[in-house]
């Protein structure tokens, strides 16, 4: 855990060169700060848009399976928004590289591991809604009850 934040502490350092570097290469620092509010804006576009896509139902049917390469075209909009919304130039470089599709297919195979890991955990802690789960296939049993005095 301790590399965690002494990686945080490197990355925030490098954005702040990288926001010096633009800022000095603009001859502008307001039009640097405008230029991450509006990657700020696309990145909770783009984050809106990924959200929508993605239903933990159809990633554990077995009818609507994802391939590992259409699983990253499915999380690509929201990977890139999330970095985007982080103010910084680094980030905002490494969310546009993420639609390059050699770069994309790079991360697929991992990306495809992880995600399938992470919907079969909430499936086993019944962190899923009872609808996805009828639409994957699994009974749901749902009762009311009332508790009475003696």
């Amino acid at each position: 855990m301790k590399w965690v934040g002494l990686v945080a502490l490197f990355v925030l350092a490098l954005e702040v060169a990288a926001f010096l570097l633009v800022s000095r290469f603009l001859r502008s620092p307001v039009f640097a700060i405008w230029m991450l509010g509006l990657a700020f804006l696309v990145g909770l576009s783009l984050i809106n848009r990924g959200k929508a896509q993605l239903d933990p139902a159809n990633l554990m049917s077995g009818r609507s399976r994802p391939s590992p390469d259409g699983l990253a075209g499915l999380l690509t909009p929201l990977i890139s928004g999330v970095l985007l919304a982080f103010p910084g130039f680094l980030t905002d470089v490494i969310a546009l590289a993420i639609f390059i599709p050699p770069v994309r297919r790079a991360f697929a195979q991992p990306l495809f591991k992880l995600v399938s890991h992470l919907a079969q955990r909430a499936f086993a802690k019944g962190m899923v809604p009872p609808e996805a789960m009828m639409r994957a296939g699994r009974r749901v049993v749902d009762a009311d009850f009332e508790v009475l005095d003696r």
